[in-house]
């Protein structure tokens, strides 16, 4: 009889490369294998069903006419949060804090 192993929560964190809120966000929608109670106050996973799940995610196809990131999303983001024609240039203290804006 081969009877599959038992996964605990780091080691699917560790495979699937998912956070444990998204873990429990997928199996709360149906889409992630539910764990086992293995006793009491514990529970695991079974190891093929993980790696059936792997396995069942899309392959990334890049498309040639998708830019490439080269991190202008997060400038995007940044400039549109700052209004520099309106705003004054930001005190010391907010630059500690991350909110100064990009001077170009």
């Amino acid at each position: 009889m081969n009877t599959p192993r038992l996964l605990r929560l780091r080691q699917v964190i560790e495979i699937t490369a998912l956070g444990r809120d998204t873990i429990y966000r997928y199996i709360r929608a149906g889409q992630f294998p539910r764990q086992r109670r293995i006793s009491e106050r514990a529970s695991a996973w079974r190891e093929d069903e993980i790696k059936e799940w792997v396995d069942s995610r899309p392959i990334v196809e890049l498309n040639s006419e998708t830019p490439q990131s080269s991190g202008s999303h997060r400038r995007s983001r940044r400039a549109a949060n700052c209004d520099t024609a309106r705003e004054p240039v930001p005190t010391a203290s907010a630059v500690a804090v991350g909110t100064r804006c990009a001077d170009s």
